[in-house]
């Protein structure tokens, strides 16, 4: 089993640098962009004024638990806890896009996607010398991004944009994975609901329009579910923030 598991996270890694790999080549898309279209024609003219037009996404976001300590926290039996420090983990996640034209200005914005998420938190102690535990979960989700967004008048073959929304998050996590991700001592659950903050730009290329967006979620549920083993009384609530970069092609 332990072999197994060590395989997963080895081939989670793998997908996550390749990924990653990608996100960086494609970013620099805007920037040729820019050169290749500077004087050249209006490229897909009059393709904002469709009312429903389709894309796919691919996203790389970090994911980090937000605790809120209870009272509990401050007992004698939690004397050899030093601190508890929640971690950055890399995660990935693919979709799809669709976009409606409200205004002329006003897009409203469906991305269901399939994403993966880890959340980590070290706890310091103190016995006979310092030592840190960490706890450990990962998921796998279906997310259903709603959004709206604001677009800025299109300067030649780009224009900027906002975009406001929130996130349902269903966990879809296998059994297995849910045993492992209580191994640690804490329970928590894929389950969750974000409310969301972005901006990007709307770069057009001949074929297709490529449009980055760096989004930030805040998660307003709690997501822990055991609060009454000795780590899970630390806290009183676990919420989390997702910081995204997505790059959707149209």
């Amino acid at each position: 089993m332990e072999t197994t598991h060590l395989w997963h996270k080895r081939h989670l890694s793998g997908l996550k640098i390749s990924l990653l790999s990608l996100l960086l080549a494609l970013a620099c898309l805007p920037a040729r962009a820019q050169v290749e279209t500077r004087g050249s024609q209006e490229n897909l003219a009059g393709y904002d004024d469709r009312f429903l037009t389709y894309g796919f996404t691919l996203g790389g976001h970090t994911s980090t638990l937000r605790p809120k300590f209870s009272e509990a926290f401050a007992d004698p039996s939690f004397s050899d806890t030093l601190n508890i420090i929640p971690g950055v983990p890399f995660g990935f996640s693919i979709g799809f896009l669709a976009n409606f034209r409200l205004a002329q200005y006003l897009d409203f914005r469906v991305m269901p996607k399939v994403a993966f998420y880890d959340y980590t938190l070290k706890f310091e102690t103190r016995q006979q010398e310092a030592t840190t535990r960490d706890a450990l979960a990962d998921f796998t989700t279906i997310d259903i991004p709603l959004s709206l967004k604001y677009k800025s008048q299109r300067r030649g073959n780009h224009r900027m944009f906002i975009t406001g929304g929130m996130t349902p998050i269903i966990d879809v996590t296998g059994k297995k994975q849910r045993e492992e991700n209580t191994e640690g001592g804490l329970r928590l659950t894929g389950n969750n609901l974000t409310a969301d903050v972005g901006i990007g730009a709307d770069f057009y290329f001949p074929l297709f329009k490529f449009s980055p967006e760096i989004r930030y979620s805040y998660g307003v549920r709690d997501v822990l579910q055991n609060k009454e083993n000795q780590l899970g009384r630390a806290f009183d609530r676990l919420g989390t923030h997702i910081i995204g970069v997505y790059l959707v092609f149209n």
